[in-house]
């Protein structure tokens, strides 16, 4: 059970903390059968250029560096200045929270000034990824095991198996809703005067807890799906395949449905978004058999991706 439990992190990407949790252990062997199973593919596919997961990864690095760029002074000095402020309150140090409010006051009002239609504004962005080993029928052992488990009511057990069932990026993204928090910095900025501190630090932390936090799911099987069947759209409308390019085809076909099996397993997705790819898949391989080729035959598994992506965020 502790291999099972056993994780590993890493710090990925240089604008953000990207904690890579890869399941060891009992799964390590299989993620190496996996991995070099996986290379046989691409390799079949492609002579160079990046791997899945790489195209993966340097998409999600291409979102956070664009977040990140879009991060200002003004808007980290803000959030700064009201923990210093909180700080120095602790330590009712009156001047020392003065100044720090009225700094955090000035910059959000530069931020409002330059756009007096902003909502929000960015200040953070995190990704974390965890990173699954196995092979559907693998993953279909576990489930059964987890749910003879739960009929036995050995729920911490069935616990310890389900929540290593994951397979997904979270992106979070953190900004800060400006209007709602200049209006708590100008309140906390009276308080302050009147000497009513802990008044002033009740409405410095509530400010601080009114930035907005959103996640994104990104499943990994479904974002491997979609780069390998981009691949797969390449070939299929080229005309005149070669004999290996055909088998290409196939090998790219039969990996994107292998990570859907995964996909629908780990249920990233609904019933009906399966029951599209699966019917897409059959009928690109009668448009694509004995070479035929032709354009236009992947958009609606794309949509059923997309479909699969959507369902899988947190409500």
């Amino acid at each position: 059970m502790s291999n099972m439990r056993r994780v590993r992190y890493c710090l990925n990407f240089t604008f953000v903390v990207f904690a890579l949790v890869l399941i060891s252990g009992k799964y390590a062997d299989v993620y190496a059968d996996k991995k070099e199973q996986s290379s046989f593919v691409e390799r079949s596919i492609v002579d160079t250029g990046p791997t899945i997961e790489e195209r993966i990864e340097n998409g999600i690095r291409e979102q956070v560096v664009a977040f990140r760029s879009s991060i200002t002074d003004e808007v980290m000095s803000v959030v700064k200045n009201t923990k210093v402020a909180l700080r120095s309150l602790d330590k009712e140090d009156i001047i020392t929270a003065k100044k720090a409010i009225d700094n955090a006051k000035s910059n959000i009002d530069k931020i409002i000034e330059s756009d007096k239609d902003i909502d929000f504004v960015p200040i953070s962005i995190t990704t974390v990824t965890k990173v699954m080993s196995m092979t559907p029928d693998e993953v279909e052992v576990l489930i059964t095991k987890a749910k003879g488990l739960l009929a036995r009511k050995n729920i911490p057990a069935a616990k310890s198996i389900l929540n290593n069932l994951v397979s997904e990026i979270v992106i979070t993204r953190t900004s800060i809703p400006v209007i709602t928090y200049s209006n708590a910095l100008k309140v906390a900025a009276t308080l302050v005067e009147d000497r009513k501190l802990e008044d002033a630090k009740d409405v410095l932390q509530t400010a601080l807890n009114t930035l907005s936090i959103k996640a994104e799911v990104i499943p990994i099987p479904v974002a491997s799906a979609e780069k390998l069947l981009d691949d797969a759209k390449q070939l299929a409308e080229k005309d005149g395949r070669s004999s290996i390019e055909n088998k290409q085809l196939e090998n790219l076909l039969e990996a994107a449905e292998e990570e859907i099996k995964l996909a629908e397993l780990l249920g990233y997705g609904t019933r009906l978004e399966f029951e599209i790819f699966r019917d897409e898949i059959a009928k690109i391989r009668d448009k694509t058999s004995n070479g035929k080729y032709g354009f236009d035959f992947f958009d609606r598994i794309f949509s059923s991706l997309k479909e699969m992506t959507k369902k899988s965020q947190r409500k």
